[in-house]
Order: C-alpha cells, then structure tokens, then sequence
C-alpha cells in the first residue's frame, strides 16, 4: 500500500520517526535546562501530531486508508518506547511500573484482536475512551521524561511532598485506569462481534 502524501500523513510519519529519538533522549544522563527545553518540545511536537493529523485530515477532506491504519501504530510506538525507555533510564515507584507493565500488554493484545477482526472483515471503532487514555497516558510520560531533571534544576519542589516525576506517574496510572476501562469495552464490542462471525466449515 503506497502511501498518499499529505501533510496528515506526513505528521503521522513524523510522529513514529520521531518516537525513535526518545530511547537516545533518555540515554543522555543530563540535567541542563536546555536539554530540558530540547527534550520538551520534541516530546509535545510529537504528541501534537496525535492531534493535528486527524484534524487536519478531517478538516481538508484528505482522509486515508494509510492513514487511519497508520495512527494508532504511531500512538503506540510513541508510548511503548517511551515507557521501555523510563523503564531502563528511571527509577519508578512499583505501582507505576505494573501499571506501564499492563499498558504494554493492553496495546498488545488490542493490536492482535484488531488484526484477527480485519482478516475476517469486522473493524472495532475506536472509542473516546482509549483516545482519552492516551492523551492522558502521553501527559504523564512526558513529566516523567523530564521530571527527574526538572527536580534537579527547580530544588524548591523538594520541599513539598509532591515533585514533578510524581506527579507524572500520578497521571500516567490515572491513564492505564482508563486504558482498563476502554479494554473492557473493547471486550464487550468483540464478544458481540465474534457472536457474528460464521464458524469456517470444513469438508
């Protein structure tokens, strides 16, 4: 399947090219504020993109098949990579990585069961739910990519209880509760869909 270029397209590829830049990003043991405001921009451009390429191919009548399966692989790429990254690089709380833990088998298992309903013609659509979860998911990844760091430069928060890199854990499992919820949803859409599917007959 070529791809059609437009600049919809054009953003959903930059987003998942882009997501390969966040694994050197957090290679990098720095904690300046430009590293900070580099790391930053990159990070909201490529969730902005999660936006702008829906909208704009909405808005210019340049809707595609390409791109409407391209999306969510983007989506995911960002996220899991994001979070193998934090894994790797970041010291995180327990219940933070069951969470991050959950969210990659959750993006797993969607992505199979997508698969297996496109070979046998049936789609799930995509419910606000999970759109929800992943804007919020990507909110928290992004203080916890910069939050060790703004800990650092901004030693004042260290007076209160709650930091930066806290508060995007904090957000992240508010995330993974909604990827939950949406699973089931998800679940209760494929048992309707399997229910109509007609058995393969065998001779």
């Amino acid at each position: 399947m070529a791809m059609p270029i437009n600049v919809p397209n054009g953003l959903t590829m930059a987003r998942l090219v882009g997501s390969l830049c966040i694994w050197p990003i957090l290679a990098i043991e720095t904690h300046t504020w430009v590293w900070v405001m580099s790391v930053t921009l990159v990070f909201v451009f490529l969730c902005a993109t999660d936006y702008f390429d829906g909208f704009l191919a909405r808005r210019w009548h340049q809707r595609t098949a390409f791109g409407e399966c391209l999306d969510p692989i983007a989506d995911k790429v960002l996220v899991v990579l994001t979070i193998v990254a934090l894994l790797k690089y970041h010291n995180l709380s327990g219940i933070t990585v069951i969470a991050m833990v959950f969210v990659l088998f959750r993006e797993i298992i969607v992505s199979g069961v997508r698969g297996y309903l496109g070979q046998v013609g049936r789609t799930i659509p995509t419910l606000w739910t999970a759109k929800l979860k992943t804007g919020v998911q990507m909110i928290g990844l992004g203080f916890m990519v910069v939050g060790d760091a703004l800990d650092m430069l901004l030693p004042l928060f260290s007076d209160y209880l709650v930091n930066v890199h806290m508060m995007g854990e904090s957000i992240f499992i508010v995330g993974a509760l909604l990827g939950f919820y949406s699973a089931v949803k998800y679940s209760e859409i494929l048992l309707v869909a399997l229910a109509h599917i007609e058995p393969v007959r065998r001779n």
